[in-house]
């Protein structure tokens, strides 16, 4: 058959941001005419507090998508292996629907068109399975018969017709108790491998007509961007504090104890971060959290290194002078923060009143934005006029 369907919406039905109507392409030699959409429909809005996760039978997905650049080739495309008027077919179907009765699932709601198209039958006098002769003819008859009321969707959303009006591909839709971003990596992650799990078992039960069902959910790809953040958060701040020791030792003219000083300052804002984060406001170690951590790393320095330099200046100045040691720091001290507290300060100012409306926000990364700088910002300010001063002052005997 040549004259299957535009796969163009197929993103969007299965809420895959990369591939949209506007940008799907065709496959090669098939009619875009032979596309057949028995009326228009909205697919239904998930739960709040849910993710979207789907079963999808009948369609293959490019792998080989490059990162950057235009793509070459069909994002999607039906592996031809998907015969759903088979009855053994429709039985597996039927199963696929019951995955909130497995433990771990998750399950709050699902959009499972197969099981109000049985009811359909059966108010009709029909017996499901159907027959092979009869199914593609009741089913996208029954397909044009409206909404799911109860869903608010359309059936036909979740289908793909041929230009026979023969089903070539489909999804099951679950709304799953998981959210991206509010949800810890290790929640995540068991979710999905028990949907690996489940998805598993209906494959290795299938017939041969309906093998070959995936899932899919964008769930999975915040999870793994979550894993792989978390596991480089300790390569990215040794890389961040490196980085910070190098700058300080430039600006410090090689002298190491000094820079040292600066960098043990950011350990300790960090630190108080991290401590901030986790226990006063309670939140999980998540993207945000550890992109804050490692982000602010070079925010935070530059409060402490200019005190740190402004000290070095005036040790400097009073080398010649007649004086203990112990009075050249303190004198030392007390102008580096007479000369640089008020910079520090204004600059402060300046960073929270410009995100402040991020409070106001109504999306939680933004707030948590605003609340990380606002914390790193005290934090930075508290180090660098009382802890770095005092440290100066009653520390090791800091050399030029």
């Amino acid at each position: 058959d040549t004259g299957l369907v535009d796969l163009g919406d197929a993103g969007r039905r299965l809420g895959v941001s990369a591939l949209t109507p506007t940008t799907g392409r065709r496959l090669v030699g098939f009619d875009p005419g032979s596309l057949v959409h028995p009326q228009e429909g909205v697919f239904g809005r998930r739960l709040a507090g849910t993710s979207r996760l789907n079963l999808v039978w009948g369609l293959s997905v490019n792998s080989e998508i490059p990162l950057l650049g235009p793509t070459s080739g069909n994002l999607w495309a039906f592996n031809g292996g998907f015969s759903p008027e088979v009855p053994s077919a429709q039985r597996h179907l039927m199963a696929a629907c019951e995955a909130e009765e497995t433990p771990g699932m998750r399950v709050v709601r699902k959009f499972c068109w197969v099981k109000h198209f049985r009811t359909w039958l059966k108010t009709k006098g029909i017996v499901f399975p159907l027959r092979s002769t009869e199914f593609h003819g009741l089913l996208y008859t029954w397909a044009q018969s409206g909404w799911l009321s109860d869903l608010y969707i359309a059936p036909w959303e979740m289908m793909w017709f041929n230009s026979q009006r023969q089903l070539v591909g489909t999804f099951f839709a679950f709304d799953i108790g998981v959210q991206g971003f509010s949800s810890a990596a290790e929640t995540i992650i068991e979710a999905k491998s028990n949907w690996d799990e489940y998805v598993g078992a209906l494959n290795f039960a299938a017939p041969v007509h309906a093998a070959g069902v995936w899932h899919s959910a964008s769930l999975w790809v915040t999870a793994e961007a979550k894993e792989a953040i978390l596991s480089s958060t300790a390569e990215s701040l040794a890389l961040s504090v490196g980085c910070g020791l190098f700058g300080s030792l430039a600006s410090m003219r090689g002298d190491f104890r000094l820079a040292l000083l600066v960098v043990a300052a950011v350990m300790g804002v960090t630190a108080s971060l991290l401590w901030f984060v986790t226990v006063p406001m309670g939140w999980g170690i998540g993207p945000i959290e550890v992109l804050g951590l490692i982000i602010f790393v070079g925010y935070s320095i530059t409060y402490t290194l200019h005190v740190v330099h402004k000290y070095r200046e005036h040790m400097s100045e009073f080398v010649e002078c007649h004086v203990s040691v112990a009075l050249r720091r303190r004198q030392a001290t007390a102008m580096a923060l007479k000369d640089i507290t008020g910079a520090v300060f204004g600059s402060a100012f300046t960073t929270m009143g410009s995100t402040f409306f991020l409070f106001f926000c109504t999306i939680v990364i933004f707030v948590r934005v605003a609340v990380l700088l606002f914390a790193v910002t005290v934090l930075s300010i508290a180090f660098a006029v009382v802890a770095v001063p005092a440290a100066l002052l009653c520390g090791p005997n800091w050399p030029l």
